[in-house]
C-alpha cells in the first residue's frame, strides 16, 4: 500500500505542483514573525498553571521532560515551515494528500480541544484582581474584543503579529524583571540540584491528565504547532512567497480562495537559495520559539519556588494571585499591577493565537484546491471568507460555553485541551515523518538533480528527535486513555 502511496503522491506533484523559483530570502529581521506569534501563543497555561506547581511539589527534574518537550516541538515547527517553505501549502494540506480522510480528523483536532475558552476565562480572572466583575463575563468581553481585532484590517497576517509582539514584549520584561528581583542563589542551587535526578518514576499523585496537558503546553501545543505552516505561508517563506493570503473578504481585496501547491526546481542557483531559506527558517523558530520558549517556561517556574519554595503550590490561578500579592508587599503595588497585567496578557495573547490558528487550519482544511473552484467564487467559499466564519462560530460557542453553562474554570478547560491536544500531536508527529519520506521519494524523481538538496532530506538528528516525539506524546496519550478507562470502569 505504501507503494501505491508514494505513487499517488507523485503523481499529484507531476500534475498539481506549479514549478516556481525561490525569490531571495529578505534580511533576518523581515523573516521575524510566525516564531513571535507561536511563542506569544504557546507562554500560557503550562507556563503559569501548570509547571510552577509541578516542580515546587515535585522537584526541578521535570525540567528534562520540559527540555525534551520544548526541542521536540522546535524540530515539528521547522519541519512544518520545511513543507511550506517547499510546496507554498500549509502542511495540514499535505497530510491530506496522504490521505483524503485526514481533513476531517484534523478539522476534528482544531476545533474540539480549542472550543473551550480556558485562556479568555484565565485573563478574565487576573483583570478581576484589579478591575472586580464578574469573570464570564469578561471573558465573554474579551472574546468579542479579539474578533473584532483580527476582523479591524486587510490583512489578517499583520494585525496578528503586531498585537503579539507588543504583548509577549511586555510578558516578557516582567518576567525578566521579577525573575531579577526575587530569585537568589540559593533557588539556582536547588534547580541545578534537581537536573541531576531523573523524573522517573513518576509521582504516584501526579494525575496523568494534568502531566500530559503540561507537556503539551510545553511551548505551544495541539495543533497550534501546525498553524507556524500557516503564519510562514502568509508571511511568504520560500514558495509561498507565490501563495495568496488571508484577508478581510469584506475588503474586496485579493482573497486566498484556496490551497496552492509549487515544486522547487533544479535550475541553477536554486539549491543555494533553498539552504539559505532553510538555515533562516530554523534561525527565527530558534531565536523565537526556542529561546524565549526556554526562558518563559523556566522564569515563572524559578520565580514560584523562590517565593514559596517546598511549602506547596497549587496547579490554578490561586497561586498566582498568592504570587502577585507577595510580590506587591515585597516591593509596592507598582510591580503586583505590571505583574498581574502580564498574567492577563499571558492567558490573553494565547487565547488570540488559538483562535485565529483554529480559524487558519480550519479554513485550509475546508476549502477547496485552488485548482478546482470556479474563476470567481463566492466570498465566504474561499479560504479567507471561511477563516472569518469558523473564527466567529468559535467565538460563538465560546460565549454560549461562559454565559450559558457558567463554565469558567480554566485549570479544569485547559485540561481537557490538554489531553486532547496530546492524542493530535502523537498524530501528526508520525505523519510528518512519513510526509517527509514520501514527499522526498516523490521529489528525487522528479528533480533527481537536486540530489542532496532535496528540500524533503532530513538529518539522522532531526529524524531522532521527531522519533522520541513519537514515543513521547503516544505513551503517554496511551497512560492517559487507559487512566480515563479504568476511572471510567471503577
Amino acid at each position: 500500500m505504501h507503494k501505491s502511496l508514494e505513487r499517488g503522491l507523485e503523481a499529484e506533484l507531476r500534475r498539481d505542483a506549479r514549478p516556481e523559483r525561490l525569490p531571495e530570502p529578505p534580511p533576518f529581521r523581515r523573516l521575524v514573525g510566525p516564531g513571535v506569534i507561536l511563542i506569544a501563543t504557546a507562554v500560557g497555561s503550562g507556563e503559569i498553571l501548570f509547571w510552577p506547581g509541578i516542580v515546587a511539589n515535585y522537584g526541578f527534574q521535570f525540567v528534562w521532560l520540559i527540555l525534551t518537550a520544548l526541542t521536540c516541538q522546535y524540530v515539528l515547527n521547522t519541519e512544518f515551515v520545511r513543507y511550506t517553505l517547499a510546496t507554498g501549502e500549509p502542511v495540514v494540506a499535505g497530510y491530506v494528500r496522504l490521505w483524503r480522510g485526514f481533513r476531517w480528523v484534523f478539522l476534528a483536532a482544531t476545533i474540539l480541544p480549542w472550543v473551550w475558552p480556558g485562556w479568555a476565562t484565565g485573563g478574565a480572572q487576573a483583570l478581576q484582581w484589579l478591575f472586580g466583575g464578574e469573570v464570564r463575563w469578561i471573558a465573554a468581553a474579551s472574546l468579542v474584543i479579539i474578533g473584532l481585532l483580527l476582523s479591524s484590517t486587510r490583512l489578517v497576517y499583520r494585525a496578528l503579529e503586531t498585537a503579539q509582539a507588543w504583548m509577549i514584549g511586555y510578558v516578557l520584561v516582567v518576567l525578566a524583571l521579577v525573575t531579577a528581583l526575587v530569585v537568589r542563589p540559593d533557588t539556582l542551587a536547588v534547580a541545578a540540584g534537581g537536573l541531576a535526578r531523573s523524573p522517573l518514576p513518576f509521582p504516584p499523585d501526579l494525575a496523568l491528565p494534568t502531566l500530559l496537558a503540561a507537556l503539551v503546553f510545553c511551548g505551544a501545543g495541539g495543533t497550534i504547532n501546525l498553524a507556524t505552516s500557516n503564519w510562514a505561508r502568509d508571511k511568504g517563506f520560500g514558495l509561498a512567497a507565490h501563495a495568496s493570503k488571508i484577508v478581510n473578504p469584506l475588503t474586496g481585496a485579493t482573497q486566498a480562495t484556496g490551497t496552492a501547491l509549487f515544486r522547487l526546481t533544479a535550475e541553477p542557483g536554486q539549491a543555494a537559495l533553498w539552504r539559505r531559506w532553510w538555515a533562516l527558517a530554523r534561525r527565527e523558530q530558534q531565536v523565537t520559539f526556542l529561546l524565549g520558549g526556554a526562558f518563559g517556561l523556566t522564569a515563572p517556574m524559578l520565580i514560584a519556588y523562590a517565593m514559596v519554595g517546598e511549602k506547596g503550590l497549587g496547579v490554578g490561578l490561586d497561586a498566582v494571585r498568592a504570587q502577585a500579592q507577595q510580590l506587591g508587599a515585597q516591593f509596592g503595588a507598582w510591580l503586583q499591577v505590571g505583574f498581574v497585567i502580564a498574567v492577563a496578557a499571558i492567558f490573553l495573547t494565547s487565547a488570540l493565537g488559538v483562535l485565529d490558528h483554529a480559524a487558519r487550519l480550519a479554513a485550509s482544511l475546508l476549502a477547496q484546491p485552488k485548482e478546482r473552484l470556479e474563476p470567481e467564487p463566492g466570498r465566504w467559499r474561499t479560504e479567507s471568507g471561511l477563516y472569518f466564519l469558523v473564527l466567529w462560530g468559535l467565538i460563538a460557542v465560546g460565549l454560549v460555553i461562559l454565559l450559558g453553562f457558567n463554565v469558567a474554570d480554566p485549570p479544569a478547560l485547559l485540561t481537557i485541551a490538554g489531553a486532547l491536544s496530546g492524542i493530535v500531536m502523537f498524530v501528526y508527529a508520525a505523519l510528518t515523518l512519513v510526509l517527509n519520506i514520501r514527499m522526498r521519494r516523490a521529489m528525487d524523481r522528479i528533480e533527481p538533480a537536486l540530489g542532496g538538496d532535496n528540500p524533503f532530506r532530513m538529518s539522522w538528528p532531526r529524524t531522532l528527535f521527531l522519533t522520541v516525539g513519537v514515543a513521547l506524546y503516544g505513551a503517554l496519550s496511551i497512560a492517559v486513555i487507559q487512566d480515563a478507562l479504568a476511572k471510567a470502569a471503577a
